[in-house]
């Protein structure tokens, strides 16, 4: 049922007539092609497989490859996952980061998580990528025939584990399936002379500051490059001299990270040029050549050449490439007569002698030990808890996590994303009374919100607050209606009240 929605316009409210409808069973999807084992059927698929994959396996040198190393399990409680280690010869290799989502595959939910990693392949050939070995760490249910009574386990055994449930976390090793690359080397024909092994996507900027200047005096040529590429090879090559300029070696900064799941940077050249005489008039021309694979030739890019004016120098002007050695100092070396004082040799100015047990440092030596034994009892059987019962757990971060939905919430509306901040405020309110009450936060709605908390001692004026407030956002994200950040910062106050009053009657 898809409830009715009303808008008021003027002293005038129209409604729309609530919708039904009927979801009928349908057929069992084709397995996707994707899925590695188990392409028969869904029954035959297994509860925790290792799938490697790369964005493209037939690649130019120097050409990124993006490598994706996704984990699907299901009906399997993993608390934890080791970052693969993804080695290939003749590559270097740059983290891009993970990610974690569900997928569904012939109608069986899967918990996917992706580990992402760039190479650029050095040399050309085949690459032979072997297995990867994915290490996860799995919470499972201890049999009672294995359990001693009592249980060697400080924290627990015998009896106490019938009672409070017992689990053990064990590791298990997934290995993926192998990946072939095939590297093929760059054109030779119409190679330009200016390339240098740079293979991507780049843009070039150039400029000359100051453009008129007396001989003598510098001026900068200042060089950028971006791109989407290989920035270690995406060199722009400077001229290092000239007939009629004194041109100094570069300064370079190099900026190089992850962006989109690509390999990014900038380059940026400072170069001092400084004319010999009013005959220099021009700096010659900057080019960069690289490779693009996606156009599969070379591209060129240039800047300048540069006009500039060169003036006579000022009469008794010093040239910047006079240096003179600093003089030397005329003066004598003073000795020291003393310069370390005498040690103390009296003993007797130390102070009494006190005995060591009656210090308080030792007190609180002796204590410590125990202390420290009783906290880390107390943090074990609460990790414990943690990990075996899923309300309590929930209900632990409930606040946490709606703390930062709410932060988040407040920089989509502040970047104007209408639908990431309704969102979030939708996320917010059902996420917070779902952690509470121990149900899917899909469950919860607008509609369903009263027969939910009709047990609990949530007000019925809160009750009304958060159905409506999840109305409005419902309404907003999916209705085509204008973004009012004002209104927008309302909802955000009432939202932020509403969740304190939870706080309170949700106990």
């Amino acid at each position: 049922m898809i409830g009715a929605i009303s808008v008021k316009v003027g002293a005038t409210t129209y409604k729309t007539k609530p919708i039904e409808i009927d979801v009928a069973a349908g057929a069992v999807a084709q397995p996707a092609a994707a899925a590695q084992p188990g392409q028969a059927g869904a029954a035959q698929l297994p509860p925790c497989f290792v799938q490697l994959q790369a964005d493209k396996t037939n690649v130019f040198l120097n050409e990124q490859i993006l490598l994706t190393l996704s984990l699907y399990f299901r009906d399997v409680d993993v608390r934890s996952v080791a970052p693969p280690a993804i080695s290939i010869p003749s590559c270097t290799m740059h983290e891009v980061g993970s990610g974690q989502d569900r997928k569904d595959i012939n109608g069986l939910v899967y918990t996917v998580v992706r580990f992402q990693k760039l190479a650029v392949p050095l040399a050309t050939g085949v690459v032979q990528i072997e297995p990867v070995a994915l290490s996860m760490q799995i919470r499972e249910a201890v049999a009672a025939q294995q359990r001693g009574f009592p249980d060697d386990n400080f924290f627990g055994g015998g009896i106490f584990d019938e009672m409070f449930g017992r689990f053990r976390t064990a590791e298990r090793v997934v290995q993926s399936n192998p990946l072939t690359i095939y590297v093929q080397p760059l054109p030779l024909d119409q190679r330009p002379p200016s390339f240098a092994g740079a293979v991507g996507t780049f843009t070039l900027r150039a400029s000359v500051a100051p453009t008129n200047v007396p001989a003598g005096d510098p001026l900068t040529l200042t060089v950028e490059l971006n791109g989407v590429g290989n920035m270690d090879e995406a060199a722009v090559s400077l001229p290092t001299n000239g007939p009629e300029f004194r041109v100094y070696d570069p300064e370079t900064q190099r900026e190089t990270s992850i962006s989109g799941a690509r390999l990014v940077g900038r380059r940026t050249y400072t170069q001092m040029w400084v004319p010999q005489s009013e005959a220099a008039s021009e700096i010659p021309a900057i080019t960069f050549s690289y490779f693009d694979p996606t156009r599969t030739q070379y591209q060129t890019l240039t800047q300048g050449p540069f006009s500039i004016h060169v003036s006579p120098a000022p009469a008794g002007a010093v040239r910047i490439a006079d240096f003179r050695p600093a003089p030397e100092s005329a003066g004598s070396v003073r000795v020291l007569k003393q310069d370390i004082l005498a040690n103390i040799a009296d003993y007797t100015r130390l102070g009494p002698a006190t005995r060591a047990y009656r210090q308080p440092w030792f007190i609180v030596c002796c204590a410590a030990p125990p202390l420290a034994w009783a906290l880390l009892t107390i943090l074990a059987r609460w990790q414990r808890r943690m990990q075996s019962d899923t309300a309590f757990s929930r209900r632990t971060n409930a606040l946490g996590r709606m703390q930062e939905r709410l932060r988040r919430a407040n920089k989509a509306l502040h970047q104007h994303d209408a639908k990431a901040f309704y969102g979030l405020v939708a996320d917010t309110i059902a996420h917070y009374i779902g952690d509470c009450r121990d149900v899917s936060a899909q469950q919860i709605s607008a509609q369903a919100l009263p027969a939910l908390l009709e047990a609990s001692a949530v007000a019925p004026a809160t009750c009304a607050d958060a159905a409506r407030l999840l109305h409005v956002c419902d309404f907003a994200r999916f209705g085509s209606g204008t973004f009012d950040v004002q209104v927008a910062r309302q909802h955000l106050r009432e939202t932020e009240l509403l969740m304190k009053r939870l706080v309170k009657e949700l106990r």
